[in-house]
């Protein structure tokens, strides 16, 4: 196998298209970008950069939004290529972090079954950069995250070492890696768990009223058992609200889809966007999971904040049973449900004005958020100092995280541009 440093490119195509992201406000320049046809070259270069302290991070598709896959005067893993999915039993699929969650489905879907949850937007989003982020879908409040359905993770930690991880087996390097924003190592292999795959009806209900919105959203989930999600939206007569109330296998005969018709639904408007250039404006978006009692008061105030206002398409909703999520490192309120809510803007330029403005409005909303016992999704978030991360998991779980990334990256090689602050 050819040397470390032969093993990565250097050329200015591959560090330019690595030093950006979907959020476009963050650019940091690599050293290279190693885009692997194995696992063994992944081991090779984290061993060599351990020994020589030099920074690595994981890249999937780029959709983080504040350059949490991004390293300066490091290397850039590219997963792309390593994107093999197959059965690994009657139930369960074997995927590399570069494959698509929608062609895990696909296969999936050929014996009838799909995961129990997958993202809304399949087509672009993959096994290992979302089981490093946490990952949530419609169906979260069902089945808790991406990574509360796992059978077990193949992961390269930050000394080079190759480990099988699961509830049962190297159970603290399963619990560091799930939700763990790539601190403790790099995901190779995901087993997923599968389970049938329904028809589907769903049901468009329109508010008039934020608050409205939000009760129905709560209502809707709370008499589901399958799929609710809402958006709210700024039309000229106010914030006018729809929640999408989906069935799945209902008793009544009628109108219905294909489940995968259900997962490919936002594939079309995606690639619209992408076709329009929209993907390459600037997304400061900000997701996070807020108590459901106080959800009601924090959006109105939200709405009202002509700053906190700026650039938003669209907000995202869904309702959450604290209870369906088990990794300790996705981090949710103190409350038995929640709102998880995500802001979807959009700035005309890079450094703008308005884009400036969107980015300190964010992270004035992080500071109010966290004040208040909520909790933010660190991928759409602004990068956290060490108090945020103190507030986000508490003192007794963030030593406890600080150790694993200790014990398994004792060179403190990985993820710097995600969470830097866990080291300081």
């Amino acid at each position: 196998m050819a040397s470390p440093q032969a093993l990565y490119s250097r050329s200015e195509a591959h560090r330019s298209g690595a030093s950006t992201d979907y959020g476009r406000s963050v650019s940091q320049y690599p050293l290279g970008v190693l885009f692997p046809k194995c696992v063994g070259e992944i081991e090779k270069l984290i061993q060599h950069a351990a020994a020589e302290k030099l920074p690595v991070t994981v890249r999937g598709r780029g959709h983080s939004v504040y350059g949490q896959a991004q390293i300066a005067g490091g290397v850039v893993i590219d997963t792309r290529d390593l994107n093999g999915i197959r059965w690994s039993g009657p139930n369960t699929i074997d995927a590399q972090p570069g494959a698509l969650w929608l062609d895990v489905a696909k296969l999936a879907l050929q014996r009838g079954l799909t995961p129990p949850v997958v993202p809304d937007v399949g087509v672009t989003l993959t096994v290992g950069g979302m089981l490093s982020v946490g990952g949530q879908g419609e169906t979260s409040h069902r089945h808790g995250a991406l990574v509360d359905n796992l059978v077990e993770l193949e992961v390269v930690t930050g000394r080079g070492d190759r480990v099988v991880c699961s509830p049962f087996r190297n159970r603290d390097l399963f619990d560091a890696v799930r939700a763990g924003m790539g601190q403790c190592g790099v995901i190779v292999r995901a087993r997923l768990k599968l389970i049938p795959a329904p028809k589907v009806t769903a049901t468009a209900i329109t508010t008039t009223t934020p608050g409205e919105w939000l009760a129905t959203l709560r209502e809707k989930t709370l008499a589901n058992e399958a799929a609710v999600t809402g958006s709210l939206v700024k039309t000229a007569d106010g914030w006018q609200g729809r929640v999408i109330d989906t069935a799945f296998d209902p008793p009544v005969v009628g109108p219905s889809t294909t489940y995968f018709q259900y997962l490919d639904r936002n594939t079309a408007s995606y690639q619209a966007s992408e076709r329009n250039g929209d993907v390459l404006l600037p997304h400061p978006n900000m997701s996070f999971s807020v108590p459901a009692d106080a959800a009601p008061a924090l959006l109105e105030r939200i709405l009202k904040d002509p700053e906190m206002t700026l650039g938003i398409q669209r907000i995202n909703a869904s309702f959450h049973d604290a209870s369906k999520f088990g990794a300790p490192l996705l981090a949710k309120p103190a409350s038995s449900h929640a709102f998880q809510l995500r802001l979807n803007k959009q700035a005309a330029a890079p450094g703008s004005d308005a884009h400036m403005r969107m980015l300190a409005a964010n992270r004035q909303l992080m500071t109010e958020l966290l004040a208040m016992g909520a909790k933010v999704y660190l991928p759409y978030a602004p990068p956290p100092t060490r108090a945020d991360l103190v507030a986000q998991y508490g003192d007794e779980r963030l030593r406890a995280f600080a150790d694993m990334k200790k014990r398994f990256d004792p060179a403190g090689i990985l993820g710097q541009g995600a969470l830097a602050a866990l080291t300081q």
